[in-house]
């Protein structure tokens, strides 16, 4: 059997499996989950309510019903701002709204139901957690850190700096000279897992980010720095868990342009031990997004697409080892293209389905030094694709099923000019 065809059955029996192994473990690598108890008005749990949880944004919509304790859950909700309503027959219906659910994250709600002789609806607005309930230890960024805080390189994983305990480093990947990582709790920041959308985003061979997406495309993410689930696991340092934007019932979209020169540049050290002017420095940064409905309350969509280009220089100062080349600055261009598309579907009242496409491809000169003649710097290609597709099926009201299928693929092809 040729090698499509294994895959296409690996891919069938592992969705059969996953399908028939149902468990009440709590999935939440691309997702968050809800939960709380129903009371009535004395304390006494009620069991048998039904609450639903609807997306503001979206229309998604799940139901589940109290147990016997009075506790309900949503083990798998995707990210965003729900309102919860509680309906019980003799009861009146209580609805809470803006009811923040975060990647990676339990939100808590308990709910009291008052009897009541004739059909009441009672709505309160939800408040925010003060402490968190989660045994793990770390740091939601959400989107309004992401729209508003300035970032020098428009990289969204340097925000999690604001998660105590974390600094960014040099990558140490000399293929990938533009893309910091984030350390943690004094380590190198090798040892970080990636996850988008709940599918690895790890390079395995020297560790940091394999793939790189573009601020636009990010909803909000996670940095967990201890404590954090076995479910995340294959990291010795922290989890940065991201989740990627899908599309409201609003049709929207966005254009960008960020537009920088050597004025809001200092002098280098370099050029003032070569005793010659501030060199040129230009960098664009420009793109766009939409997103909406495909279908009202059912499915939706979202694409973006972001293209940098940087035109800089480096100056040489070999003390005498490279004579022709001192004193002069030599171009350092830079292009880098991404593009994210991913698209969502609430195929019924207990299954839920997502595909994501990322694209990455990067042309840069790496290698210069004060010291490096221009003509031994190498020519960097980095050209990466990555495929997620995620089904959940709700099988009772504790119990859910999700199948997550990542793929992707990257190609680095290196240039080297030697000197003569």
């Amino acid at each position: 059997m040729d090698r499509p065809r294994i895959r296409l059955l690996f891919l069938v029996l592992a969705t059969i499996g996953c399908m028939l192994a149902a468990t009440t473990a709590v999935a939440q690598t691309s997702s968050g989950s809800l939960t709380g108890r129903v009371v009535d008005a004395t304390g006494g749990t009620l069991p048998g309510v039904t609450v639903t949880a609807t997306n503001v944004s979206t229309g998604f919509s799940r139901s589940v019903v109290s147990g016997a304790d009075g506790r309900y859950t949503f083990p798998s909700l995707p990210i965003g701002n729900y309102n919860v309503t509680a309906d019980l027959s003799g009861f009146a219906t209580v609805t809470t709204r803006s009811v923040e659910v975060n990647v990676a994250t339990e939100r808590t709600v308990n709910i009291t139901l008052k009897q009541t002789a004739v059909k009441e609806q009672i709505t309160v607005t939800a408040e925010a957690p003060l402490v968190s309930t989660s045994p793990s230890i770390g740091t939601v960024i959400s989107q309004r850190e992401i729209e508003n805080l300035p970032l020098n390189g428009r990289q969204f994983a340097n925000l999690g700096t604001l998660a105590p305990g974390t600094n960014l480093m040099v990558n140490s990947d000399p293929t990938k000279p533009d893309q910091l990582v984030i350390a943690v709790n004094g380590g190198s920041g090798r040892n970080m897992n990636y996850l988008i959308d709940g599918g690895d985003n790890t390079d395995d061979t020297i560790g940091g980010a394999l793939q790189n997406y573009n601020l636009e495309a990010v909803q909000e993410f996670k940095v967990q720095t201890q404590q954090y689930k076995a479910e995340f696991g294959r990291s010795t340092g922290g989890v940065l868990t991201v989740v990627t934007k899908g599309g409201t019932n609003d049709l929207q979209g966005s254009v960008f342009g960020y537009f920088r020169r050597k004025s809001l540049n200092s002098i280098t050290e370099s050029e003032k031990l070569a005793g010659i002017p501030k060199q040129d420095y230009k960098r664009d940064s420009y793109g766009g997004s939409i997103g909406g409905p495909i279908v009202r309350d059912r499915a939706h969509f979202f694409g973006t697409w972001e293209h940098t280009k940087k035109n800089t220089a480096y100056t040489v100062n070999s003390g005498g080892s490279f004579p022709e080349f001192d004193g002069k600055s030599y171009p350092l261009p830079l292009k880098n293209d991404l593009i994210t598309a991913k698209s969502t579907a609430d195929i019924s009242a207990k299954q839920y389905l997502q595909v994501r496409y990322g694209y990455q491809k990067v042309t840069e000169k790496y290698g210069e030094s004060p010291t490096v003649a221009p003509d031994s710097l190498s020519t960097l290609t980095n050209k990466y694709q990555s495929i997620l597709g995620g089904y959940n099926l709700q099988i009772s009201s504790n119990k859910l099923n999700e199948f997550l299928y990542p793929v992707a693929n990257g190609r680095v092809r290196q240039r080297v000019n030697h000197c003569g």
